[in-house]
């Protein structure tokens, strides 16, 4: 009973108040400002072909983007392909002179890939890997001759021998790269050897003696980094 007299009382209390409420409704609740849609990042320009718009210092291969093939006659037959999967380079570039830039290559000789685990194994031995691991190229002049393109001419040494090298180069391009916001630049280079000059006999003639060989590679600044130099080639052992 004492249950069903407190509901009753509550039920009466609503019914009472529901006029003032009807004459005093809630304030409603205003609407929650518009939410400012995010600005949408602005791009980098795009790369430019002129160099001189690049800041002067030490660029870095990027490693992940970059590539070092060669082909070389077989049989008569084609042009087999290989190519290294380890090689580092670094550039010291001034854009006002090409006197003043430079470009030093090394590549790791046992990296060597050309999808066939027999061969490999020979070209390690041909050259002479376990020795002189280590080939390395130092421009020594570099020359331009057109808008983006150069004659760099320059050292390289594999086995223990040095006989110069010429490379075509093309500037590819500079601009802020968009995911590190570094200066960076790209370049391409080509060129073809003797492999006969550094004592690399073997299959001659049967298996070319010219060697074609392609490089291509973007490279960031690195502020403060020094001057690239390539390691120089082991003397052989006594």
């Amino acid at each position: 009973m004492f249950g069903l007299r407190l509901s009753i009382l509550a039920l009466i209390s609503i019914l009472a108040a529901a006029p003032a409420l009807a004459a005093n409704p809630p304030m409603p609740v205003p609407p929650a400002p518009p939410t400012a849609a995010p600005q949408a990042q602005q791009p980098p320009p795009p790369p430019t072909t002129d160099i001189a718009a690049a800041p002067a210092g030490t660029y870095v291969m990027d490693e992940s983007h970059a590539g070092l093939n060669f082909r070389v006659n077989h049989l008569g037959f084609s042009l087999y392909h290989g190519r290294f999967n380890k090689f580092d380079a670094k550039i010291n570039l001034d854009p006002t002179s090409e006197a003043k830039s430079s470009i030093g290559v090394s590549i790791d000789m046992a990296s060597v890939d050309t999808h066939n685990t027999k061969l490999e194994g020979e070209l390690r031995d041909w050259f002479k890997a376990a020795q002189f691991p280590t080939a390395t190229f130092k421009s020594t002049k570099i020359t331009r001759t057109g808008p983006t393109t150069y004659d760099v001419e320059g050292d390289f040494t594999m086995l223990g021998v040095t006989h110069p090298v010429r490379l075509a180069v093309t500037f590819q391009g500079y601009g802020q790269h968009p995911m590190s916001k570094k200066p960076t630049l790209g370049f391409s280079a080509a060129g073809t050897l003797k492999r006969s000059l550094w004592g690399i006999l073997q299959g001659l003639p049967m298996v070319g003696d010219d060697v074609t060989f392609q490089f291509d590679a973007e490279f960031n600044k690195a502020d403060g980094a020094a001057v690239p130099e390539p390691a120089p080639a082991p003397k052989p052992a006594k």
